[in-house]
């Protein structure tokens, strides 16, 4: 739902809520011409057109909702009005959506500028729903959560589903790693090694996989995203040398650093600063392929000293064959959320909130591994990858 309708759907929410709670004290304080309003289902093609029009509608009825919440919150309100959920859902999306600016007239309405609307991980996109969660990955685009499967691939047994993590849609793929590695230990079902897409794997948790887990973790890492990297024919963070013992770096040209900071990438990733003399970098011949900042002075970020092998190292293992092979297994899983979207809907469910929603991806990945398990004690191989006749015709004469 856009802002608009959420709004206008949430106050119809609380409304009828209390039309069931305490629906003589509501019909005493409501009007027929609010039904009109507030008691059909918000949508866009009920909302104005124009601009104008449209922030008239969400400032009115941003007034109507503040004064809903007064009336259960004054002294002759029954009791079990106060009790009804749907009225703070109602008070948690009018502050995120409404600002209350004092005047010398009195209290005004101001519609929130969607910049200052809270980020997606806390935004109530639904009153139906008010833990579901706004996200987009490429072209999709939903409200509600992620499932994220862990299985099996051993070769000479069936694959079954050993994990099932869900979390909002709005929390990153690797903020679930580490849950899912501490869930699967609980269960004495920790992996040798686990294969992730890039999304699930980045420096810090290559190394926590390792020494908290023994894990080993695979999967393409995020690549440098530097000018300097990206083009090739610069130098990247990874032609300097650095000695994190003597805390120091030196360049292509062979100059040592100036400066060497702990800090925060993105405020939370912890990381080290190193800078380099503005003189030494003025005077470089080499200065063109290693920096475009005006005053000629090159610093790195680079990550602590474990992380930063440990990035590494499997940059580097990326580029083998061995690592291609290994990697193919990622189509298992794959496989397995093709299944559970085709077979048992696992992209929908009928239920709100995240608890419910759980169990619903639970009772869809013990189904699954049932089936398996039928069909593995029946002798059924596992079936293969499936090619059109075209790919097949290609494959059979290169």
């Amino acid at each position: 739902m856009s802002r608009l309708e959420v709004v206008g759907e949430t106050l119809r929410h609380a409304l009828n809520a209390l039309a069931t709670a305490a629906p003589d004290w509501l019909r005493s304080c409501t009007t027929p011409e609010r039904v009109e309003r507030c008691g059909f289902r918000a949508s866009e093609f009920r909302l104005p057109k124009s601009q104008t029009g449209r922030r008239a509608w969400a400032v009115q009825t941003g007034a109507n909702g503040f004064a809903l919440l007064a009336l259960a919150k004054a002294d002759g309100a029954p009791l079990t009005v106060r009790d009804v959920a749907a009225l703070e859902i109602l008070r948690q999306v009018w502050v995120q959506n409404f600002l209350v600016e004092n005047g010398p007239e009195g209290d005004h309405v101001e519609w929130r500028a969607n910049d200052q609307v809270p980020p997606s991980g806390r935004y109530i996109g639904s009153p139906y729903d008010a833990q579901a969660r706004y996200a987009s990955k490429r072209a999709t685009v939903w409200s509600g959560y992620k499932v994220h499967l862990t299985e099996s691939c051993d070769a000479g047994a069936p694959n079954l589903i050993t994990n099932v993590e869900t979390t909002t849609a709005a929390v990153s793929d690797d903020a679930t790693t580490s849950t899912i590695h501490t869930a699967l230990d609980a269960r004495g079902l920790l992996p040798k090694t686990h294969i992730d897409d890039t999304g699930f794997v980045n420096a810090s948790l290559l190394v926590e996989a390792r020494e908290r887990h023994g894990i080993d973790l695979i999967g393409p890492t995020r690549g440098d995203r530097q000018w300097q990297a990206q083009a090739g024919a610069g130098f990247a963070a990874r032609d300097f040398a650095v000695d994190f013992t003597r805390q120091r770096a030196t360049c292509p040209a062979g100059k040592t650093s100036q400066s060497w900071t702990p800090t925060r990438a993105r405020g939370t990733t912890p990381a080290i600063k190193i800078k380099f003399s503005v003189a030494d970098c003025r005077a470089c011949s080499l200065r063109s392929q290693c920096t475009r900042s005006i005053s000629a002075r090159r610093a790195i970020t680079i990550r602590p000293e474990a992380q930063n092998e440990a990035l590494r190292v499997g940059r580097a293992r990326e580029q083998t064959v061995d690592f291609a092979v290994e990697y193919a297994w990622r189509a298992c899983v794959q496989g397995t959320i093709a299944q559970g979207v085709r077979s048992s809907r696992l992209r929908r469910t009928p239920y709100f909130g995240q608890a419910k929603t759980h169990l619903a991806h639970l009772m869809r990945a013990a189904a699954m591994n049932l089936v398996r398990l039928l069909r593995w004690l029946s002798d059924e191989p596992k079936a293969k990858t499936r090619h059109g006749a075209f790919a097949q015709l290609h494959a059979l004469t290169s």
